[in-house]
């Protein structure tokens, strides 16, 4: 077991007594939105809902996230889909954002793990708190409360520490529970000392471990309305070949574009009729982050479509594409409903209504690009 990690565990078995600790007086809790507008992935949700929390998510942020892609949907032997591969693209990762301006991202380093001592660590973790710094770490999810794998599998996953509660020894983390719920639930000492503690899964880098993420205070809000206007004719035409697609790369470790066989673009409902066809003949699963992220991307059309409105065409038929976003939220109800029923006959429902939303989406969004 690394030295560190048994230090952290011993203290906690033989009771932990930080100072810091024992002086907090009080529950303390930093701003986060559960209710963050691009939530499908936790690589999403965490950044979100922490720039939400005050702020509209603006600027780049949704730049990066008008297109989609679905990789090649066809059958795995375990007879599933692909649907739970469906992301944004470029789409964004956690340090993303930090090279957009949306926050500083700090790593611990090695060094600076080895120089603290225990009782520092966790004292440590309540002064950042404090002072308004969130803490995204890698654990081992078996020993992270209201996830499927607590107590079941060793897995490695990540959380989000957003405050914490002097009474019951806990810290604060932000995680979906098993119903696939974003909660802010309590992680008592103990377990974050094991979840660190990975074992054979144990990460080989520590200063991938924890890492802080400190807003900031000029975010930016700036859209490059051309980089808009030629990501929503790739979009629209599902073309792979589009020139945004260099300026864009620096920017894609959250969703690089390496299977050249799947679906870019509006191109992505075929392969979502293909995935429902599967459930509904019973070889097939659906997984329920894709109809979200569906959601999610007509969420930010429709941002987009508001935010740079140049006249009163524009204006109205951005009010016209909040109707699309409504029936991708009735899509991602029903997939909900027909896949907690088992409601395999159904499924023909899913892909009327899919075929709704992308007629619709087309013509409007085909104006729109004339109006604009």
């Amino acid at each position: 077991m690394n030295l560190l990690i048994r230090g952290y565990y011993n203290l906690f078995k033989a009771g932990f007594c930080s100072s810091k600790w024992s002086l907090a007086s009080r529950s303390y809790m930093l701003p986060f939105n559960r209710d963050a507008p691009l939530k499908s992935y936790l690589f999403n949700a965490y950044p979100t809902g922490i720039i939400t929390a005050e702020h509209f998510l603006d600027g780049p942020a949704l730049t990066y996230h008008i297109n989609l892609f679905f990789p090649d949907a066809k059958l795995s032997r375990s007879g599933k889909n692909q649907a739970s591969h469906f992301r944004f693209f470029p789409g964004l990762s956690i340090e993303d954002y930090s090279k957009l301006g949306y926050y500083s991202n700090k790593p611990w380093t090695a060094e600076e793990m080895n120089a603290i001592s225990p009782n520092e660590f966790i004292s440590e973790l309540i002064e950042k708190i404090e002072n308004g710094i969130y803490i995204h770490a890698q654990v081992n999810d078996f020993f992270i409360p209201k996830t499927s794998s607590f107590r079941k599998k060793h897995r490695r996953h990540e959380v989000l520490l957003v405050g914490y509660d002097h009474k019951i020894r806990t810290f604060k983390q932000v995680s979906y529970t098993t119903d696939r719920v974003l909660e802010i639930v309590d992680l008592p000492i103990g377990l974050l000392v094991e979840s660190l503690k990975i074992g054979k899964y144990r990460l080989k880098e520590l200063p991938s471990v924890i890492e802080e993420i400190s807003l900031e205070s000029d975010r930016p809000k700036h859209m490059d309305t051309d980089c808009v206007s030629a990501q929503l004719l790739s979009y629209l035409h599902a073309d792979r070949g589009s020139s945004w697609f260099s300026k864009a790369s620096k920017f894609t470790s959250g969703n690089p574009l390496t299977d050249s066989r799947g679906t870019f673009g509006i191109g992505v409902y075929s392969s979502f009729r293909k995935c429902f066809r599967a459930f509904g003949n019973e070889r097939g699963l659906i997984d329920l982050r894709a109809t979200r992220t569906l959601m999610e991307h007509k969420w930010v059309i429709y941002r987009v479509f508001d935010r740079i409105a140049v006249n009163s065409q524009c204006r109205a038929l951005a009010n016209e594409y909040k109707n699309v976003l409504d029936l991708a939220r009735r899509l991602q109800q029903m997939s909900f409903a027909v896949v907690g029923d088992q409601g395999r006959s159904n499924f023909g429902l899913l892909i009327k209504l899919l075929d709704e939303i992308e007629d619709k989406e087309r013509r409007i969004m085909t104006h729109w690009l004339k109006a604009f």
